[in-house]
């Protein structure tokens, strides 16, 4: 299944340091098999997915000291974690795309796993990696 399919190439990059370029390899090649089979952005349960994806990449620019792009992979990241818990709210959701169409996500044995978003902005707020851009404005609005 897809998920399967993600999670293995999640585990290559997760397990990689930052600065190993196939960390971004793998990162890179889940988010286009992602966005490959759901092209409509109705990415639901794989919202999620693409977060850590996205929270990866910024790890991967940090490592580089690309610190704009940093900042930009951390508001997709958080982007897709809010879209993750607005699914969530929404009970048993059908994917509109072609591969996946007329399978369904029931969301409500997910209710009570907290907030995406909240965790990933306290994972922002504890871990020094991200200290060289805390004090930017950009990084800054993350938390309004």
């Amino acid at each position: 299944t897809l998920s399967k399919l993600c999670g293995i190439l999640g585990k290559m990059w997760t397990f990689r340091d930052a600065a190993d370029p196939r960390a971004q390899a793998c990162a890179e090649a889940e988010k286009t098999i992602i966005e490959a089979i759901i092209p409509d952005g109705n990415a639901l349960r794989f919202n999620i997915y693409l977060s850590g994806i996205h929270e990866k990449l910024a790890d991967i620019a940090l490592a580089s000291k690309d610190y704009d792009t940093a900042v930009k992979e951390l508001k997709k990241a958080l982007d897709y974690a809010i879209e993750m818990e607005k699914a969530q709210t929404s009970g048993k959701q059908y994917y509109a795309c072609l591969i996946l169409d007329h399978y369904d996500y029931d969301y409500s044995d997910s209710r009570q796993w907290g907030s995406y978003a909240k965790d990933l902005l306290e994972r922002l707020s504890e871990n020094i990696k991200y200290n060289p851009i805390r004090e930017r404005k950009d990084f800054k609005a993350l938390y309004d």
